[in-house]
């Protein structure tokens, strides 16, 4: 779904990026200067045709099949010049529903006119190497659609067994603006790149980038696989009477409760050479038939619609994870007499009875004191917490240019696990959202703004923030005590669940993280040092693993305790404790970034109060006992013990 934020996405500024890929280089597209106007599906410009009309028996193969361009021009002017060339894969998935078909065209797609068009089909060969199967000179291409016919010689078979490199050439110019100087001239970001297309496949450009920008010379280059490349190939042959495929069963969350309602689409592609006018469809919950459905769509040949519906949950559903299974019964009214592909589909959903509010809503802001745009996030999490009281702000170092007086091992490592892609950033929840992804395996969105944006931007991801995909099942109470001679530091966390909280949260963990604020050093401002820059909430020490602490559950409740030393130069007084629930990471190299949501968070000002220390009485009791790892145990265990007494003192005895 489209979100505001990307409509303002002009304003970002050039974001300090750490050194990339040498083979992976983002699509350089001005979305200011370069956006498109609606495009009739047929014009005529100097006497072609943007779209052809297809034959009798011909058909597009491709991503996608409609006559949808990109919203927005790419290119790579500010990399590049010259010849270069823009391909897409076409493997099984793309071609078997059109095996032993003739290839007798091709469509390519622009946003804006090319000149030195030629298009070509080649093939990837089981070593890497490419060998072209067709190549044919156009000469240029125009602003839209652009169908080239081959020759009766020219046509080939295609076959589902072999992998294709499908594309055009063109001359990609780099003129800047003279009315803008900062923008490059709309005619450099020609090539159309859809997302919105049925399939994502991988963005292949070849040119010659130098090392200067991050390339390694002339070569091909992947830039991104959010999206599908505006090439189709134009097929010829017989469809099968009757072909149906039915994939991709979604339900529209993945947490209900017992008496909502559940709302599943299905897609389903028509391979035969009639229409469809109908389906119909049982649906069955963990294989029992709860429900039958039927939708009147008109379906065309090698076309794919989606079809919903909505059903609710048997009463007697029990809680935790569940399955429910679509199967295509009827077409037109009948029993399919064609083949089908997957007459069912299945999709996994779970049941709860009772969720609690959001306490927190975390935010790990990644900064670097070397990072000249980093302010400009500072800017963006002081007016967010300025402006709900509702959000835990963790700042996180790194070391961009030089090492941050603030970095340490764990911060590299969160860096990593999240997916850094450069400064300043910000990870929401840690919720993954393909489109502010942008192609990436990133939970740190970009945050370097032009500062007259800011206000709206912030409200924007403060919206995205709240929309977590999961309710919250746990509850947190964070109780500490500062000792300030010993500085030690005692932390316990308890967690109360709601009805089956150690069920639905079987695979999440506790982190703890200390940060301080107050901090004053040097940043890189707009180009400029900065010797007195202040620094908040940053990132001091995490008391759990980066990936989490695994919860021991006693019912639906937990308790974590932890003792920690703090360093002489931390200030007590402006330490919090950051505490939150999300899944485990048990590998921080390979993280499940699409599986990372927080389920719950709560902060608590570390208080350097002692008017209770070194009070003795006779009445002091043992309240809680727990294990060197800080599990809270009903009893005495062998080994080291941490006891905590009724006069907030703790103590370390040694069972035998």
């Amino acid at each position: 779904m489209k979100k505001t934020l990307l409509f303002l996405a002009f304003c970002l500024l050039s974001v300090c990026m750490m050194a990339q890929a040498i083979d992976v280089i983002k699509p350089a597209t001005n979305k200011l200067k370069a956006q498109m106007s609606n495009i009739p599906s047929l014009v005529q410009n100097n006497d072609r045709s943007y779209i052809k009309a297809l034959n009798d028996g011909q058909y597009l193969c491709g991503l996608y099949t409609t006559d949808d361009l990109a919203e927005y021009g790419s290119g790579m002017g500010a990399y590049t010049s010259g010849i270069c060339k823009a391909a897409t894969i076409f493997d099984k998935s793309i071609t078997e529903n059109f095996n032993e078909f003739k290839v007798v065209g091709m469509r390519v797609g622009l946003c804006y006119d090319i000149t030195d068009f030629d298009v070509f089909v080649s093939k990837i060969n089981n070593n890497g190497s490419i060998s072209t199967i067709k190549s044919k000179e156009v000469g240029k291409g125009i602003k839209g659609w652009n169908t080239v016919m081959f020759d009766e010689g020219e046509q080939f078979t295609l076959s589902s067994k072999e992998t294709y490199m499908v594309g055009f050439t063109y001359y990609q110019k780099n003129d800047k603006d003279p009315k803008n100087p900062q923008y490059y001239t709309d005619e450099c970001y020609p090539i159309s790149y859809y997302e919105k297309s049925d399939i994502k496949g991988d963005f292949y450009f070849y040119g010659n980038i130098p090392r200067s920008v991050g390339g390694s010379g002339l070569g091909w280059y992947t830039l991104g696989n959010d999206g599908a490349l505006s090439v189709q190939l134009i097929v010829e042959g017989n469809l099968s009477d009757q072909r149906i495929i039915l994939s991709n069963l979604k339900v529209d969350k993945g947490y209900y409760q017992k008496d909502d309602k559940i709302i599943w689409s299905i897609d389903v592609t028509n391979m035969g050479k009639d229409a469809i006018e109908s389906v119909g469809f049982n649906i069955y919950i963990d294989n029992d038939l709860v429900n039958t459905a039927k939708a009147s769509k008109s379906i065309s040949p090698t076309k794919k619609a989606t079809i919903s519906s909505a059903i609710g949950m048997p009463s007697d559903i029990k809680l935790l994870g569940h399955t429910i299974k679509v199967e295509l019964t009827t077409v037109n009214g009948d029993t399919p007499s064609g083949e089908v592909d997957n007459n069912n589909a299945t999709a996994q959903f779970n049941v709860y009875s009772n969720a609690v509010p959001r306490q927190k809503h975390l935010i790990e802001h990644f900064t670097s004191n070397s990072c000249t745009y980093c302010p400009l996030g500072y800017i963006m999490m002081r007016l967010m917490v300025e402006k709900h009281d509702d959000v835990a702000w963790v700042s996180i170092h790194g070391n961009m240019n030089g090492v941050d007086p603030l970095n340490f091992k764990e911060c590299d490592q969160i860096q990593t696990m999240e997916g850094l892609g450069g400064w300043p950033g910000a990870s929401f929840n840690r919720i993954f959202d393909e489109e502010l992804a942008d192609g990436d395996k990133t939970l740190v969105y970009g945050i370097g703004y032009n500062e007259q944006y800011i206000p709206e931007i912030m409200e924007e991801f403060y919206k995205f923030m709240k929309n977590i995909p999961e309710p919250s099942f746990v509850t947190l109470e964070i109780e500490q005590s500062f000792e300030p001679k010993r500085r030690d530091l005692e932390i316990t966390v308890k967690g109360k669940g709601v009805e089956g909280a150690s069920m639905l949260l079987a695979d999440y963990a506790l982190t703890i993280y200390i940060t301080e604020s107050g901090l004053k050093g040097r940043q890189l401002n707009q180009g400029k040092w900065e010797n007195n820059y202040e620094h908040n909430n940053a990132l001091r020490m995490v008391a759990t693993s980066v990936g989490g602490e695994p919860i021991k559950w006693t019912g639906n409740d937990f308790t974590i305790f932890k003792s920690l030393a703090i360093p002489e130069e931390f200030v007590a007084e402006n330490l919090t404790i950051t505490a939150f629930v999300a899944p485990i990471v048990k590998n921080i190299n390979n993280a499940d970034i699409y599986h990372m949501a927080v389920n719950n968070c709560e902060q608590a000002a570390v208080s350097t109060n002692t008017s209770i220390q070194g009070v003795q009485s006779d009445n002091v009791s043992e309240t809680a006992r727990y294990t060197i790892d800080g599990q809270l145990i009903s009893s005495p265990q062998k080994g080291l013990n941490i006891v905590k007494m009724s006069d907030g003192s703790t103590r370390k005895v040694i069972v035998r």
